[in-house]
């Protein structure tokens, strides 16, 4: 199983490394269905075949999510948006250097549940879990999941951790919230380990990468 990760998407002139183009991500998407992979949701993770693929989109940008409600569904493409409620809540909290692109709002997060793609977090504020207490990392986790809830009207069972960081604690917080997958940022592909724990692997779209991120041996082109 091939999950990708994701930050933003932008018909041209990306602002950051971390965000790729609409023809970048089409490409991607081409890429891995030349490699035999079809696309599912997370909500699939469990039952999915081994040669499945899974796109999620970390931090809820504008970009992102506006590029899945308008071309996903003639790629036949469904995904997982993972939000930040705190950023969406008061976007002047983001710090400045994830300002390169704008964040989404609730009402577009509850309609892109609405068309069939999934809904997870990343956090109320997107902080480094590790470094917290297991107190303060009860609101960041369990917390970011009811907001989301009442937010957009959405129950999500799927964690992406802020910057991909993990402990024990942060695992053990998300599994007590209810969360049934627990995503990272660690490369790889996803095997019978990763369906056995529900922590996955994730490749990382960047535009300074080679091949934007995929294995070595895939082409975009």
């Amino acid at each position: 199983m091939l999950v990708l990760c994701v930050h933003d998407i932008v018909p041209s002139d990306p602002a950051s490394n971390w965000t790729v183009t609409e023809r970048e991500m089409e490409a991607v998407i081409g890429a891995c269905r030349r490699q035999g992979y079809a696309f599912v949701g997370l909500d699939d993770f469990f039952a999915a075949p081994e040669q499945s693929a899974v796109l999620t989109a970390d931090d809820g940008r504008s970009g992102a999510i506006s590029w899945l409600l308008r071309k996903a569904p003639a790629l036949e493409i469904r995904a997982t948006a993972f939000v930040v409620p705190g950023w969406i809540d008061n976007p002047q909290s983001m710090p400045s250097g994830e300002r390169y692109s704008s964040i989404a709002n609730w009402d577009q997060v509850a309609t892109l549940r609405e068309v069939g793609h999934d809904i997870g977090s990343h956090g109320a504020n997107h902080v480094r879990l590790p470094l917290l207490t297991a107190e303060q990392l009860a609101p960041e986790i369990a917390g970011s999941k009811s907001r989301i809830r009442t937010a957009a009207g959405v129950d999500t069972h799927h964690f992406a951790t802020p910057y991909g960081h993990i402990s024990d604690a942060v695992v053990r917080a998300a599994r007590d919230a209810g969360y049934r997958t627990i995503s990272t940022t660690i490369p790889g592909v996803n095997d019978s380990e990763e369906r056995r724990t529900g922590i996955l692997r994730r490749f990382v779209l960047r535009r300074d990468h080679p091949a934007l991120g995929l294995p070595a041996d895939w082409s975009t082109t």
